[in-house]
């Protein structure tokens, strides 16, 4: 059982250590790893609303408005600009006819691309008109590609940040060893005083503040040793005590619940009790006595009989209840001391038969004289009469 309890107090310690650490470290790692992350997301989307700018002005200057001078050379002038557009997508409407179309790979409805939706938030369409050439076009901005080129043009940047917060993390994980690493000695040796190992010291290397700590840990350790010898002797010689008297002693709290008892207390309660079958009437006297006490704020001394139904046994009880205090003078609870005085009570009795009977002798014999004197007067006077006949 033993093991057992010191088992579960291991395991509550290092419930409590993994506790700790994670009530001190997550703080921690939020506070340094969290910047980082939300300059880098914010460095991420500036960067990538930056290269939408650019792509867009880089369409707009791209696709100008060329002269009708030559038409077929103006439109291929036209179309070789928007061959060279790698970053959108293109489709192109001379009236209803395409004439240019870049949409591979990309999964969109042409009908919703002229009404300018597509359903998908990925993708932006910018429709740009050339009436001369009688020309629409509909460029398709996909703003994924766009982070994935950031993404791609970063990765240096975005594998040092990984580094640096990879970095800090083992960083905290070595400050936050060297820090719980004594706080776990700390806990050895608390263990080490709830299962009363008060032999080994605590050993903690350091020179700051939790050296000073461990150090004045172990002198506590010392002193607790030392009550703790010393309550424990006390605690053996009141038991001893308690277990020698033959009076029953009851103590209860200040509410009336019992506390404690010792065994002598349980025998007499016992012998009672089998009086009458086990009939629990003296537990409910001693308890009034007690709950009287507590009403009072007084001693209470009372003398209980009991006997038996059905045999000519009888146990007498001499109940004393008052209330115990602490250094403080508060009462903390009440104390029952009751002791079987059926010997003397007969002996008593048996007294009191005696000094009836001597006093009924004491009686006879002065009936006995008070008769006596006038029968001896009788008798004189008889005497006196016979002699006086015998002289006439």
């Amino acid at each position: 059982a033993s093991c057992d309890w010191s088992s579960d107090v291991c395991s509550s310690d290092l419930s409590m250590i993994f506790k700790f650490k994670r009530k001190i470290v997550l703080p921690i790692l939020i506070l340094l790893i969290m910047p980082t992350i939300i300059l880098s997301i914010l460095f991420f989307n500036r960067m990538q609303k930056i290269s939408y700018e650019n792509t867009v002005e880089n369409v707009e200057n791209s696709l100008k408005t060329y002269p009708i001078k030559d038409e077929f050379y103006s439109k291929q002038m036209l179309f070789s600009e928007l061959s060279s557009l790698m970053s959108v997508k293109i489709i192109a409407y001379e009236g209803n006819n395409i004439v240019y179309n870049s949409l591979d790979g990309i999964n969109l409805d042409i009908e919703e691309i002229k009404l300018g939706y597509t359903g998908n938030k990925r993708y932006e369409i910018k429709k740009k008109t050339y009436e001369n050439f009688n020309i629409s076009l509909y460029i398709i901005i996909d703003r994924f590609k766009i982070f994935s080129n950031i993404l791609n043009i970063n990765i240096p940047y975005l594998i040092l940040i990984i580094i640096s917060i990879f970095i800090s993390l083992q960083g905290i994980l070595l400050l936050m060893d060297s820090f719980f690493k004594p706080i776990s000695i700390l806990l050895e040796g608390y263990n080490d005083i709830i299962s009363e190992n008060f032999k080994s010291d605590i050993n903690i290397k350091r020179e700051d503040e939790l050296g000073l700590l461990g150090e004045a840990f172990n002198e506590m350790k010392k002193r607790i040793a030392i009550g703790s010898n010393k309550f424990l002797l006390m605690k053996r010689f009141n038991d001893d005590i308690l277990r020698s008297i033959s009076s029953g002693i009851i103590t209860a709290d200040m509410c009336g619940k019992i506390k404690n008892y010792n065994d002598a207390a349980s025998d007499i309660i016992e012998r009672v009790m089998c009086l009458n079958e086990m009939n629990c009437e003296i537990i409910k006297i001693l308890m009034m006595q007690i709950n009287e006490t507590i009403e009072r704020l007084d001693s209470v001394n009372k003398t209980e009989y009991f006997n038996g139904y059905d045999t000519k046994e009888s146990v007498y009880l001499d109940i004393t209840t008052s209330l115990m205090k602490n250094s403080l003078g508060e009462y903390i609870g009440v104390i029952c001391s009751f002791n079987d005085i059926t010997n003397r009570k007969k002996i008593e009795e048996n007294v009191e038969r005696i000094n009836r009977l001597i006093s009924l002798g004491e009686l006879t014999a002065a009936l006995a004289h008070e008769i006596r004197n006038p029968l001896s007067g009788i008798k004189i006077d008889r005497k006196s009469t016979r002699l006086n006949s015998s002289h006439k």
